[in-house]
């Protein structure tokens, strides 16, 4: 091979390997764009910070809750359509608030009329809070997201394990939501 032939051969190869390392650079930058999307909710309420936001597509199924007797006299079945928003806030010592807003669009009176039935109603300041369990928080309202449902986690970080507690209205990040998704 003649020194021209490998110049022209080492020159091709860098040419190659340039190229590929900038589509690899614009497909990882647009992978980051997508990732990095910046949710229409606060990076932090007061110590808490958003470490998860997660959009979930829409999803119907059918729909039939029966009471612990396994009998539907709360007459409340047909299809329920529901998207959803998934945020987690941690105040980076040991607590951790999950926050799930979600869209009810078809089979919301049906849906609400079975947690009602299942959960105990609160008034936390001026609003109709709903304990669904023990830890969960849970208010309905008129705004874009009709279903809001808060859960608390104490995170011990010596052996990495979350421990749900009762959530509280004094939550810096519940009463965000409350105050910005009022119950109706």
């Amino acid at each position: 091979m003649e020194y021209k032939d490998i110049l022209v051969t080492i020159l091709l190869t860098l040419v190659f390997v340039a190229l590929s390392i900038s589509i690899i650079f614009l497909r990882e930058k647009e992978k980051t764009s997508i990732l990095q999307e910046k949710p229409p909710f606060p990076q932090y309420i007061k110590n808490y910070n958003l470490s998860l936001y997660e959009k979930e597509a829409s999803q119907c199924k059918k729909f039939n809750a029966f009471d612990t007797f396994g009998t539907n006299h709360l007459n409340t079945s047909g299809t329920i359509c529901i998207s959803s928003i998934n945020l987690q806030y941690f105040n980076n010592i040991d607590n951790k608030v999950f926050i799930t807003l979600h869209k009810i669009t078809e089979g919301f009176d049906a849906y609400k009329q079975y947690i009602l039935s299942l959960s105990t109603k609160e008034k936390i300041y001026s609003y109709d809070i709903f304990r669904l369990y023990a830890n969960e928080l849970l208010w309905f309202s008129d705004s874009e997201y009709n279903l809001i449902l808060v859960q608390e986690y104490f995170f011990d970080q010596n052996t990495s394990s979350a421990n749900l507690i009762s959530p509280s209205a004094g939550n810096p990040v519940t009463q965000y939501f409350l105050q910005n998704y009022p119950s109706e």
